[in-house]
């Protein structure tokens, strides 16, 4: 089951952010780095510009996922452009090959297409396409 996270659920955020960092090797991280990054993402929840998906299973999460708007003013250009990044993308060893990474996916350009925004990083052609579909994205 799909839920969208809320920013009281920051810590499972950043316990699965953690979980990443320590699979692929990078679990040195600056001190203090957990207060910075509930921070951060604290202060975009509240601005609407970050949104974190999970998937559980019997009430677990076991996959993560979210996504960021970016707002920015282009080289000689008046008027701002807004980006969609997917980011914090996870899924617990034993639940990987299933698809549910793509699920996750397919719902955040869904909400980053309503937000307007333009993707900025490398999807799936399949998704590209749904992404292009639902708003004015140029990949």
């Amino acid at each position: 089951m799909v839920i969208q996270l809320q920013d009281s659920d920051l810590p499972l955020v950043l316990d699965f952010k953690f979980k990443k960092y320590e699979e692929v090797g990078r679990c040195r991280l600056p001190a203090g780095w957990r207060e910075h990054s509930h921070t951060q993402y604290r202060d975009l929840y509240l601005e609407g510009k970050c949104r974190h998906i999970s998937y559980r299973v019997e009430n677990r999460m076991v996959a993560l996922a979210g996504a960021l708007l970016c707002d920015e003013i282009a080289f000689l250009c008046t008027k701002p452009v807004r980006h969609g990044l997917i980011i914090d993308e996870y899924v617990t060893p034993e639940y990987r090959n299933r698809g549910i990474d793509q699920r996750l996916r397919q719902e955040l350009l869904v909400w980053l297409a309503e937000k307007g925004a333009r993707l900025s990083s490398a999807v799936p052609p399949n998704l590209a396409r749904l992404a292009c579909a639902a708003g004015n994205h140029r990949l």
